[in-house]
C-alpha cells in the first residue's frame, strides 16, 4: 500500500482520526482542496519516515515534529503495519531487538556513541570494549542503557550473562567482558569497586599458570598422538599453535602466509619461517618465527586460505577435546579429579588451548636464553606481562643462564632444551630432525 492508497483508505470510512478527515466542500476552491490533500500526504509520508529505521522515534516525538496528535501518529502506524509498510519498531519475529540485529545498529545507539567518544578522549581501544558490550547485550536481549541504571541492576544482569557465557564457552574467561562493562559503567557515573564480587576488577590470573609447560618429550608425543588419532590437519594446527602461540580466535582465522628464509650456522644452512599474525586483543601485528623443522615441513604446501574449515565454536570445542585427551594420556589430567582455579590442572581442563600458549611462551624463553624482551616482540606489548603471566622467571633458571645445547648438549636431556639464541635452537632442532628422518647419519 502506498501513501496515496493509505490516504484514500482514510477517506473510505476506516475511522480515521478526526484531524485527517478532509473537511473541504465543493464550495471551497479546488486549489485549496488540492493543497490540503498534498499537505496530508506529506504528513503521512513524514510519519512513515520517522517510524522506520533501526531506532524509530516515539509517537509523541513524531507528533511534535509533524504537528499532529500522538494518537493520530499511532493510528497511522497501525495502518502502516497492516499494509506491510512498517514492521515492529522494536523486535523482529525472532525476538531480537532492532538495535541488536547487527553491530551497525548497536553502534548507532546514543549511549554507545557517547561511550565511544569518551573512550577516544582517553585513547582507549573502544572497538574491543564495544564488541564485548554487544556480546553481553545480545546474550541478554538487553538495551545497554539497562546496564547503566544503577550498580544493583548492573550486577544482576552481569551475573545472568556470566552464567550463560560459561555454559556456552566453558573453556573461556569472561575477563574482557568484565573490563568492558566496568568501563562502560564508569563512563555512566556508576563506580564498581575492584573488590566487587559480581564484577571484580581483578584479572583472572595472578601469574598462577606462568610455569605451565610441556616438556620436549611431551611435545614430541603430542605431534605423534594427534596425527595418529585425529589426522595430519589437526597435527599441523597444533604445530603452528605451538610455534606461534596464537590466541584461539587468531589461530582459527589464520591464513598461512609464511616467508621461508635461510640462515647459516657454523657453515651449515638452515631453513626457517616468518609469518605475520594480527592479534585483535592488542590490535597489533606481530612477526612470529617458525623454527621447528616438523612444522616447516607441514606448512610448506598449505593453501592460502584459513587453516580451519569449521565454525569457530565447533572448531574450538573439537581442538579443546583433542588437547584434553592428550593431557589425560600423559597424566596432566585425571578423570576423577576436580581442579581448583589457580592450579595447573584447572588451566589444562578449562582452557586447554591457552595451556599451549603458556607452554609455548616458556619454550621460546628457553630458546632465547630467557630473553623476555626478545620473546615479547612476538606476542606481548610488555615483557613484564610475559614474565608475570606466561613464563615467570625462576631461581633454577639462574643456573641455566648461558647454557646452549647446540654448543654442549647434556648427556641427560631432561625437561626442555635451552639455547643461547633462536639461531642455535634452529640448528640443533634441524640437525636432530634430519637424524630422525635419516637424511644425515
Amino acid at each position: 500500500m502506498s501513501v496515496e492508497q493509505l490516504d484514500q483508505s482514510t477517506q473510505a470510512g476506516d475511522s480515521p482520526p478526526i484531524d485527517t478527515v478532509d473537511t473541504s466542500t465543493d464550495e471551497q476552491p479546488t486549489t485549496v482542496r488540492k493543497s490540503r490533500k498534498i499537505a496530508k500526504r506529506k504528513r503521512i509520508a513524514k510519519v512513515l519516515e520517522l517510524s522506520r529505521g533501526a531506532f524509530p522515534m516515539k509517537p509523541s516525538a513524531i507528533a511534535a515534529i509533524v504537528g499532529i496528535s500522538p494518537g493520530t501518529v499511532a493510528e497511522y502506524q497501525k495502518k502502516f503495519r497492516d499494509a506491510g509498510l512498517l514492521y515492529s519498531p522494536t523486535v523482529e519475529t525472532n525476538g531480537v531487538p532492532v538495535y541488536l540485529q547487527n553491530k551497525k545498529n548497536f553502534l548507532a545507539l546514543p549511549v554507545i556513541q557517547s561511550f565511544i567518544e569518551k573512550c577516544l578522549k582517553d585513547k582507549l581501544d573502544w572497538k574491543s570494549h564495544v564488541n564485548h558490550l554487544f556480546v553481553i547485550c545480545f546474550a541478554l536481549r538487553l538495551n545497554p542503557e539497562e546496564l547503566a541504571k544503577n550498580l544493583d541492576t548492573t550486577e544482576k544482569h552481569y551475573v545472568t550473562f556470566e552464567q550463560k557465557y560459561h555454559e556456552a564457552y566453558p573453556e573461556r574467561t569472561d575477563e574482557r567482558h568484565r573490563k568492558a562493562i566496568r568501563k562502560f559503567c564508569t563512563y555512566n557515573n556508576i563506580l564498581i569497586p575492584d573488590n566487587n564480587r559480581a564484577i571484580p576488577g581483578t584479572t583472572d590470573s595472578h601469574g598462577d599458570y606462568s610455569r605451565v609447560f610441556l616438556t620436549d618429550t611431551e611435545i614430541d608425543g603430542a605431534f605423534e598422538f594427534i596425527e595418529k588419532e585425529y589426522g595430519l590437519e589437526w597435527a599441523t594446527i597444533f604445530g603452528l599453535h605451538n610455534e606461534t602461540f596464537m590466541r584461539p580466535a587468531t589461530l582459527w582465522k589464520y591464513i598461512p602466509k609464511i616467508d621461508f628464509q635461510y640462515v647459516e650456522v657454523d657453515g651449515q644452512t638452515y631453513e626457517y619461517g616468518i609469518t605475520q599474525v594480527y592479534e585483535n586483543k592488542q590490535a597489533k601485528l606481530y612477526d612470529k618465527l617458525i623454527i621447528d623443522p616438523r612444522v616447516i615441513t607441514m606448512v610448506k604446501n598449505l593453501p592460502s586460505k584459513p587453516i580451519v574449515d569449521l565454525p569457530h565454536k565447533e572448531w574450538e570445542e573439537k581442538y579443546s577435546k583433542i588437547l584434553k585427551s592428550y593431557y589425560y594420556k600423559i597424566g596432566k589430567l585425571f578423570e576423577s579429579e576436580k581442579y581448583k582455579k589457580g592450579t595447573d590442572g584447572w588451566l589444562y581442563f578449562h582452557r586447554p588451548i591457552y595451556a599451549i600458549r603458556h607452554s609455548s611462551a616458556v619454550m621460546w624463553m628457553q630458546r632465547t636464553n630467557f630473553n623476555a624482551q626478545l620473546v615479547s616482540k612476538m606476542g606481548w606489548e610488555d615483557p613484564k606481562t610475559l614474565d608475570k603471566y606466561y613464563a615467570r622467571s625462576t631461581v633454577p633458571q639462574l643456573m641455566q643462564m648461558g647454557i646452549c645445547w647446540w654448543h654442549n648438549s647434556p648427556k641427560q636431556r631432561l625437561g626442555r632444551a635451552i639455547f643461547c639464541s633462536p639461531m642455535h635452537a634452529l640448528a640443533f632442532m634441524a640437525t636432530e630432525y634430519q637424524k630422525k628422518v635419516g637424511t644425515i647419519a
